[in-house]
């Protein structure tokens, strides 16, 4: 007897276990994917590490600012500790350029700016960044119907950009 009640409790227990139908599909299953609705880090990707001393930086837009009126760019070194320091006050600004939106809305090479961006700052006199520094860089964006903004950071690696440097 002792048999036959286990048998019917596991019995049970596995057909409680059991579906019969296929499982439910996620809610967005089938739905295309969702546009960025922010500024997205190619290159340096945020947060990378042994980063170039003489990055050349990219970037995507949403589709909002994909046709931009104004982009601008900042770059800032954030320290040079385990983590950067992410309080913009205590950040050194390195650079700015602005006038991208006609000519490279979407990178610049601050070492060779593209015609129509006006590049400002002390990188202006530098050949490259600081060595295992945290840099923090910003890229700003506004079109006729909206705007976006974004902060990215990265930290140098120790050896020169280019040799004999």
């Amino acid at each position: 007897m002792n048999r036959c009640l286990a048998a019917i409790v596991l019995a049970a227990a596995v057909a409680s276990g059991c579906r019969s139908q296929p499982p439910d599909e996620p809610p967005d299953a089938g739905m295309p994917p969702v546009p960025e609705s922010r500024i997205v880090a190619v290159s340096p990707a945020d947060r990378a590490l042994e980063a170039s001393r003489r990055p050349t930086f990219e970037w995507r837009l949403p589709p909002s600012v994909e046709a931009p009126s104004l982009v601008s760019f900042t770059l800032a070194e954030a320290g040079n500790g385990p983590a950067p320091v992410e309080d913009e006050a205590r950040q050194k600004r390195l650079a700015f350029a602005s006038g991208l939106h006609s000519s490279s809305p979407t990178g610049i090479d601050p070492w060779d700016p593209p015609a129509g961006c006006v590049l400002t700052g002390d990188l202006t006199d530098l050949d490259q960044l600081s060595p295992q520094t945290w840099h923090r860089w910003s890229v700003r964006a506004v079109s006729d119907t909206d705007s976006a903004q974004a902060d990215f950071y990265f930290r140098t690696r120790a050896h020169p950009a280019t040799p004999g440097t």
